[in-house]
């Protein structure tokens, strides 16, 4: 499954997290390049700012959209920051997979879908007929 995504960094959590996240929405990350990219490019410097590192794989059918988005907010390619990892393409880096969180991209910065007021508990919530089938 992880073969059908491209890397798109790695997300440090600043100490103290009391959750894992890639949305600061939720958890103070520490920045890549403070007013810029929110991620690193490299393990080993997000290792060595931030207390817990999570490595952020975007699924390929939804780089292209993500990169136009990422454009028309001001991120440029040639920084080698996001836009440039993402048109690479590069795999995402082995290592344990902790499990997928769905985020998005708006108003410059990114947003789980715990932070969208009360997505979550309607989710839990729903009536166990009206989900949809597992496969």
């Amino acid at each position: 499954m992880i073969d059908d995504y491209v890397f798109a960094g790695h997300a440090a959590t600043a100490a103290g997290a009391k959750r894992l996240s890639v949305s600061d929405c939720l958890i103070d990350l520490v920045p890549a390049e403070p007013g810029g990219d929110d991620w690193f490019g490299d393990f080993a410097a997000a290792a060595a700012r931030g207390e817990s590192v999570l490595t952020v794989g975007v699924p390929v059918e939804h780089v292209q959209p993500l990169l136009a988005d990422l454009a028309a907010a001001g991120w440029v390619r040639g920084s080698g920051g996001l836009p440039d990892r993402l048109c690479h393409r590069l795999p995402v880096p082995s290592g344990q997979v902790l499990g997928f969180e769905p985020i998005g991209f708006d108003d410059g910065t990114w947003h789980s879908w715990a932070c969208l007021g009360g997505l979550v508990d309607d989710v839990h919530t729903r009536p166990a007929s009206a989900r949809p089938p597992t496969a």
